[in-house]
């Protein structure tokens, strides 16, 4: 009985070791779980977030504005086709108009059209595009770029959302409108 006597604190003292190292292990352990889960919880997030607007792309029209000037009986109209690109229907609420270089000329003028997929509209707008330019004409002429967008409205929602900006140089000579082109982005390549 003496040596089991003499054994015991030996003995507790290696269960309190090894209660030491489990608790250490335990926290180790715990904290690392704790970081994994954070990991994969942003990754959730993120693939959540993809999807969503994977989805947005493939359930939300995919509009083409193209702005052209009709110069039969020398009026100058001014004509915007609206193109629905996608199969999605959509209803146009508002068109958009501003000056590219001007940040506060923005202006909108109510619109009402529905648009099944792959159907468009064209528009007469003139008057819009010139009050917009009112104030840039210094002796009836002008030239710069103007942006046009829509906003609208997805079938079956309530929230109005605007379409990209589609940017266009204008040139006005004598107060009238004498023509657009589509802005293409700059392409550098090497020689």
């Amino acid at each position: 009985m003496d040596c089991f006597s003499q054994s015991v604190p030996g003995l507790q003292t290696v269960v309190s070791v090894v209660q030491a190292i489990s608790a250490i292990a335990i926290v180790c352990l715990t904290i690392w779980l704790a970081r994994s889960t954070n990991t994969y919880a942003g990754l959730t997030r993120e693939s959540l977030e993809v999807a969503r607007r994977q989805f947005e792309r493939e359930w939300l029209p995919y509009w083409h504005l193209s702005l052209d000037l009709d110069t039969l009986d020398m009026r100058n109209e001014v004509r915007l086709h609206i193109r629905n690109l996608s199969r999605n229907s959509a209803r146009v609420t508002h068109l958009f108009l501003r000056v590219e270089s001007d940040i506060g000329s923005e202006r909108h003028w109510p619109f009402d059209s529905a648009f099944a997929g792959l159907e468009s509209h064209i528009l007469t707008v003139t008057l819009p595009v010139q009050q917009i330019l009112e104030d840039k004409l210094l002796g009836g002429s002008w030239q710069g770029g103007v942006e046009v967008a829509v906003g609208f409205v997805v079938a079956g929602t309530d929230e109005p959302r605007p379409s990209a900006w589609f940017p266009f140089n204008v040139a006005v000579r004598d107060s009238l409108i004498i023509g657009f082109r589509p802005k293409v982005p700059y392409i550098a390549r090497e020689k």
